[in-house]
Order: structure tokens, then C-alpha cells, then sequence
């Protein structure tokens, strides 16, 4: 099978949709500048699935944002985290594959991790089903 064989994945999508997508990743940039695990879970579906750079997964809202509510209840003083968007795909006009940075200050040093979210859209809202996190070292 050649190159010529192979297909190309991203779809054409209303700007509206580009747009809506990056707001979602704000928000959650702001959530976890602000220690809110409430705003943070906000986007995440009742069986959305989140796994954390240390490999830890967990399944369901309430286990994520149980897990939320514990960690950044007890983040350290000095932790910053700013997400930036790599690259953003829509596979079909309803999932969005967004691959995500995620520079993390703490008083000890700095360290990223990289993301693959994938998103979807139903009835019109966008809403969050799988984070995958991997630590970059």
C-alpha cells in the first residue's frame, strides 16, 4: 500500500467549531491556574476517562473529579500550570484530537507533560471524554 492509498484524517469544520474547542482548553488553563477542580471537570462526560502523567487512570466524572477535588486541594505553594495547544485535528465534523503542552512550575524546578485529548460534540456542546497525560523528560 503507498502513500497515494493512504487517507487523510482531518475534516473540514466551522471555524466556530476551531474556535470553540481552544476556549475549552482556556478554560481549563484557568481552572488549574485557579485550583478549581470544579470548573476544571466542568467539560468532562459522565464516562470520560483521564489518565495522569504518572499513569494513574481513572473512569467516570466522579472518580475524575474526586481525584481533582484531592490534588489540587494539595497542590504546593508556587504550582503554576499553563496549557498550549500543538496541534488540533477533527477526524470527524464531532471529535476533535487536540494535542496539548503542559509547562508546570513548582519551587523545586519546571517540568512538562504532553497531552492527547479527545473531545466531542453533542447537541451542539462540546464536551471532554479522554485526557491521556505522558511526562516529558
Amino acid at each position: 500500500m503507498g502513500m497515494a492509498a493512504r487517507p487523510i484524517m482531518q475534516q473540514p469544520v466551522d471555524e466556530k467549531d476551531h474556535q470553540r474547542v481552544r476556549e475549552i482548553v482556556a478554560e481549563m488553563d484557568a481552572a488549574l491556574a485557579d485550583l478549581d477542580a470544579t470548573r476544571f471537570d466542568a467539560r468532562f462526560t459522565a464516562d470520560a476517562v483521564f489518565t495522569t502523567p504518572a499513569g494513574q487512570r481513572f473512569v467516570g466524572w466522579e472518580d475524575i473529579t474526586a481525584y481533582h477535588q484531592q490534588a489540587l486541594a494539595a497542590a504546593p505553594d508556587g504550582y503554576r500550570s499553563h496549557y498550549t495547544i500543538d496541534r488540533l485535528a477533527f477526524p470527524t465534523t464531532d471529535v476533535a484530537v487536540v494535542w496539548v503542552r503542559q509547562q508546570v512550575s513548582l519551587a523545586e524546578g519546571t517540568f512538562s507533560n504532553v497531552g492527547t485529548w479527545v473531545l466531542i460534540k453533542k447537541e451542539n456542546t462540546w464536551w471532554i471524554h479522554t485526557i491521556q497525560n505522558t511526562g516529558v523528560k
